[in-house]
C-alpha cells in the first residue's frame, strides 16, 4: 500500500503523452505548384502534455496535435482563417 502513490505518479507520467492524429482530410489544392505549405509546431512542455491542440483551417478541424509534434499542410493561395 505504501507504493501506491509512486505507482499512480508513474502511470500519469506514462499516460500523459497524448499523441496527435488526423481528424479530417486536408483541403483539396487545385494546383499543387501554386500551393503554400503551412507548418504548425507545438513545442514539447510538461504542462499540457496530456492534451492535444486542435488545428483548424477555414473552420474545419483537421488535426489534433500532441506536445512535441508538428504538421505540414498544403493550402491553396488566398485568404484563409484559423481559429
Amino acid at each position: 500500500m505504501r507504493f501506491l502513490p509512486s505507482i499512480v505518479f508513474a502511470s500519469v507520467l506514462v499516460a500523459g503523452c497524448a499523441p496527435g492524429y488526423l481528424i479530417a482530410k486536408p483541403p483539396a489544392v487545385p494546383d499543387p505548384a501554386q500551393a503554400a505549405t503551412v507548418v504548425i509546431a507545438r513545442p514539447s512542455h510538461f504542462v499540457g502534455a496530456g492534451a492535444t491542440t486542435t488545428i483548424r483551417i477555414d473552420d474545419v478541424e483537421l488535426y489534433e496535435l500532441g506536445t512535441g509534434e508538428h504538421v505540414s499542410i498544403a493550402i491553396a493561395p488566398g485568404e484563409h482563417s484559423s481559429a
